[in-house]
């Protein structure tokens, strides 16, 4: 893993508030644009049982935020978006 994409990685990881490296879990980001500019992202936590095949994974949970045009952010993750706006 570059040391960019490690960089990344860790800011995820602490924005989210949990390690995103798991053999049981996994993470996706969707994000979007809207016509005003607003960005969504939505983290989703996806899970299998241990010893489960690869196509039993269920979501979990997540967590949504809006960053608006002026640079303010909100959302769902009270710790997710005070670790944005931390910078």
């Amino acid at each position: 893993m570059s040391q960019n994409s490690n960089f990344l990685l860790r800011r995820l990881e602490q924005a989210v508030g949990h390690s995103l490296d798991s053999s049981n879990a996994r993470y996706t980001f969707d994000i979007s644009r809207t016509s005003s500019g607003d960005i969504h992202v939505r983290h989703s936590t996806w899970t299998r049982p241990e010893g489960s095949g690869e196509d039993s994974y269920t979501e979990r949970s997540h967590l949504t935020i809006t960053i608006h045009p002026d640079g303010s952010i909100d959302g769902t993750a009270p710790v997710f978006v005070s670790a944005l706006n931390a910078g």
